[in-house]
């Protein structure tokens, strides 16, 4: 059975439920929105989360918790605007247990999305020792477009380029999924990428990353479709969908979400999910120009994202320096 794990949210500490919960529920902003999302737990406790109109909450949210460990450590960064109407957002979070008796356990997670270049980014690592980490980067817009000279039988043919690229490795009892969607109108892409074992063709050996299926499962009636590359670790799908008539609203909307766990605790061995360098939307129309409700939708394609896109090194270490300087503080006090 296919396991959905988009908006399973982990419970937060008490106190930063408030934090949290307290903004209320994410508007659209005039049709658009994008959203990031990053967590760390042990066996439910939440280490580290952060949001971007995500949790409940309109614009950043942040929270950590030491699990009731000492020694423990976690941190929870990203974009800090509050409003909720930025184009682009990204959140991370980091956490560090001692774990008595089976040594640091540690975890962190990644996520970013940015209308403007049409891109996503999302990473999860854990070190084992029953650490889960999530991260997520979604947006939504609407498309508007009129064909130049079109009448009410014109037949007018879109092209859509989706692409996904990453790394995805087990070496200890895991169970990690990548979720990537991206949609326009009534035609899309779902794509569920494991860690190993699962159902479906090509899904049946251990730690070896398989999309579910043999294949991403496409929506809509396409006039063509191809995939010019269809592994876990690089998916790059072309389609194309005929619109007629003279004018068209079409929403959009893509998703990228990590979710990794590193097995029983007192597992060892690193397990990770490196999406952050990306997931891309790409469309393009045969005549004439497009508009969208954000005004910014894939207006910096193919330029460089505004968001930063860390390896999964990259991410241990600043959740490792964040460590570091927690511990410094607290032996000087």
């Amino acid at each position: 059975m296919r396991q959905l794990r988009l908006r399973e949210i982990p419970p937060v500490p008490a106190a930063a439920a408030i934090l949290l919960f307290a903004c209320g529920i994410p508007s659209a902003h005039a049709s658009y929105i994008v959203s990031s999302y990053a967590t760390t737990s042990t066996g439910g406790v939440v280490y580290g989360t952060a949001c971007y109109n995500y949790c409940g909450s309109t614009g950043a949210a942040f929270a950590t918790g030491l699990g009731g460990q000492a020694g423990a450590v976690a941190t929870a960064t990203g974009t800090t605007d509050t409003t909720g109407l930025l184009f682009s957002s990204f959140d991370s979070a980091f956490q560090s247990d001692p774990d008595t008796g089976f040594g640091v356990q540690s975890g962190s997670g990644y996520g970013a999305a940015n209308l403007a270049t049409g891109q996503l980014g999302a990473a999860t690592v854990t070190n084992g020792g029953g650490v889960t980490s999530g991260g997520l980067g979604e947006f939504s817009d609407v498309v508007h477009y009129a064909p130049p000279g079109a009448t009410a039988t014109t037949v007018t043919d879109v092209t859509v380029n989706w692409m996904l690229d990453g790394t995805m490795s087990a070496t200890a009892p895991g169970n990690g999924l990548l979720t990537w969607v991206m949609s326009i109108g009534n035609f899309g892409l779902t794509a569920y990428i494991y860690d190993g074992p699962h159902v479906g063709p090509g899904c049946a050996v251990a730690y070896t990353p398989c999309i579910e299926g043999g294949t991403p499962t496409l929506s809509g009636s396409w006039v063509s479709t191809s995939f010019s590359s269809d592994t876990a670790g690089n998916i790059n799908f072309t389609g194309v969908f005929a619109l007629t008539g003279t004018s068209f609203n079409l929403p959009v909307s893509a998703e990228l979400y990590s979710d990794f766990g590193g097995g029983a605790t007192g597992a060892t061995g690193p397990t990770n999910a490196d999406y952050s360098h990306t997931a891309t939307f790409g469309f393009t129309v045969p005549t004439g120009t497009f508009t969208s409700d954000s005004g910014v939708f894939l207006t910096q394609q193919g330029g460089p994202t505004a968001t930063p896109e860390p390896g999964t090194l990259a991410l241990f270490a600043l959740g490792l320096a964040g460590a570091a300087a927690l511990r410094l503080r607290k032996t000087r006090a």
